[in-house]
């Protein structure tokens, strides 16, 4: 008697997660534990925010512009890839790739210690326009209109708080903003990415501190010495992932999901 095949379990789902030395978290926190990601198939792809320059899209894929910057980026990568094309995956998240929120939270905040009124119209289009002149976002828009992929954005962090950050010369004032203005703003930058088939990985709540910084507990565990003010620690990158696979639970298989 013919015995019957035993049923061949269904790929799972592609997972890119594409970034800048702020992936390094999220990396580390996957490495680590703090997050599982069972029931996706998960491939890093990056390098430090200076080889970013020499990044380009061409034909549904991000491609460096040159063999040592994709020598760079495959080192980092388990298959040795040389370019990220989205008809590899089911979905791609973009972590920081040099896309910083901070000056539109300081700004407002300037704002709001000089007496100035931001309507929220004013608010989209603040959204819009810093949306506009990234070239990494603009990476995510274009893997979006593809139609091939679900595509989410973590920007980089808020400054750590209490840490100099390099913003303070053109916002001096900018000390706290209101929990209001900044739940708003992150729902306006939220509605601006939708607009484009975009999901924003807001910073976690957890890790917000007067609407402009990071809790310290996220920060590096250096970054007293080394005044870094900007990169977090694998805490961090598991409230990432947690948000991260939040948009992800309909793709992973049901017994991942317990």
């Amino acid at each position: 008697m013919l015995s019957r095949a035993e049923p061949v379990p269904a790929p799972l789902p592609r997972l890119a997660i594409f970034g800048d030395s702020h992936y390094a978290c999220v990396r580390m926190a996957h490495q680590q534990g703090l997050a599982s990601l069972d029931g996706l198939s998960v491939e890093y792809w990056g390098h430090v925010g200076k080889r970013f320059r020499f990044l380009d899209y061409r034909d549904d894929a991000i491609v460096p512009t040159d063999d040592y910057t994709a020598e760079r980026f495959a080192k980092f990568n388990d298959r040795g890839r040389r370019c990220l094309p989205v008809a590899d995956f089911d979905a791609v998240a973009f972590v920081g790739c040099r896309f910083y929120v901070t000056p539109l939270f300081f700004q407002l905040a300037q704002a709001q210690a000089d007496g100035q009124l931001v309507t929220s119209g004013l608010r989209a289009r603040l959204a819009r326009d810093l949306l506009t002149n990234s070239s990494t976002y603009d990476y995510a828009r274009r893997f979006a209109a593809t139609g091939r992929a679900r595509i989410l954005f973590s920007p980089a962090s808020l400054p750590t708080a209490g840490m100099t950050h390099g913003w303070e010369a053109a916002f001096p004032a900018a000390t706290a903003l209101d929990a209001g203005t900044a739940a708003d703003l992150w729902d306006r930058l939220a509605q601006t990415m939708a607009e484009d088939g975009v999901r924003l990985i807001a910073q976690p709540e957890p890790s917000r501190q007067g609407g402009l910084w990071t809790r310290p507990d996220y920060a590096t565990a250096d970054h007293q010495t080394s005044g870094d003010a900007e990169h977090k620690n694998p805490a961090y990158g598991a409230l990432v992932l947690d948000r991260m696979l939040d948009q992800l639970a309909d793709l992973r298989p049901a017994m991942a999901k317990a």
